[in-house]
C-alpha cells in the first residue's frame, strides 16, 4: 500500500486577497501524509474545489489558477498561479 507525504513549496509573493487566502489555505497541508492511492486523488479534488470556491469568494481581484502535473514516477505537483505549489510525493521505504 503506497502512501503519499505533502509538502508546501513558495512562489512569489502575493498580490490580492485571493492570492492571500490560497497561500493561507496550501500552507496548512504542508506535512501532512496520505495513507493510499485514493486519499491522494480525493485530497487533489479537495485542493482544487476550495480553491475554485476561493476565486468565487473574491470576485474583485483574478482568479487563482490551479494546474496539476506529474514530474516523475514518485511526484505530482499542483500549482496555484506561481505563488505556491503543493509536491506530493511517493514514500518509498529504504531496504
Amino acid at each position: 500500500m503506497s502512501k503519499y507525504y505533502v509538502k508546501v513549496d513558495n512562489g512569489t509573493n502575493c498580490k490580492n486577497n485571493a492570492e492571500k487566502a490560497v497561500d493561507a489555505y496550501v500552507k496548512t497541508h504542508d506535512g501532512t501524509l496520505l495513507p493510499s492511492v485514493q486519499a491522494k486523488e480525493d485530497f487533489k479534488k479537495e485542493v482544487r474545489n476550495h480553491v475554485i470556491k476561493l476565486n468565487g469568494m473574491y470576485k474583485r481581484c483574478g482568479d487563482v489558477p490551479v494546474s496539476v502535473w506529474k514530474s516523475s514516477d514518485i511526484t505530482t505537483n499542483i500549482g496555484f498561479g506561481g505563488i505556491c505549489y503543493i509536491r506530493i510525493y511517493k514514500v518509498v521505504q529504504e531496504r
